[in-house]
């Protein structure tokens, strides 16, 4: 049971992390109601559990998140001032990002086991995977409060290279997809 609770403890952490990384790049909200803020944290909350609850299944899964994304786009662009497609694109970079930093911790537990990426992802949760986790969201929060630019890199990316990123996005799919198959 210790397990299970680090284990979502962390990937709702991750999950957050996006949203701390967005809200310092569209911080400005639609409107100032309180019913419009219980919405968008109940859905940003549903959200997160979704991811949770998926990632309780696997470690790194594709599945879920297509359907996460969109339900996180639709939420927080909703609530803030930004495109759906902006945070589509974003959530989109950050999740795969965040999966393949994850496949190495796979690597490293199937290899003396002689299994599969696939047969290690799908088996039981382990402390080394929080730990990799934890470890992954740490650098990553480390590295964006040292470099007080990175939300300006952010912004400008979004605004002049999305055609960019979807490409660098479907370049990463592939290789997610064929590293687990």
């Amino acid at each position: 049971m210790t397990l299970l609770l680090c284990y979502s403890l962390v990937q709702f952490i991750e999950q957050f992390l996006f949203i701390f990384f967005l809200h310092k790049v569209y911080s400005e909200p639609k409107s100032h109601s309180k019913v419009m803020k219980a919405i968008g944290g109940i859905l940003f909350l549903a959200t997160a559990i979704l991811f949770v609850w998926n990632a309780w299944g696997a470690y790194v899964s594709n599945l879920a998140f297509l359907f996460g994304n969109v339900l996180w786009a639709f939420s927080y662009s909703l609530y803030f001032r930004c495109s759906f497609n902006a945070v589509y694109i974003w959530e989109s970079f950050y999740g795969l990002m965040m999966l393949l930093l994850k496949m190495p911790v796979l690597i490293l537990i199937g290899f003396p086991q002689n299994k599969t990426l696939i047969q290690v992802n799908r088996g039981e949760r382990n402390f080394t995977e929080v730990i990799w986790c934890f470890g992954i969201e740490i650098i990553i929060f480390l590295l964006v409060k040292k470099k007080k630019d990175i939300f300006k890199l952010l912004k400008m990316l979004l605004s002049k290279y999305k055609r960019l990123l979807i490409i660098i996005f479907c370049i990463e799919w592939c290789m997610l997809t064929y590293s687990m198959f």
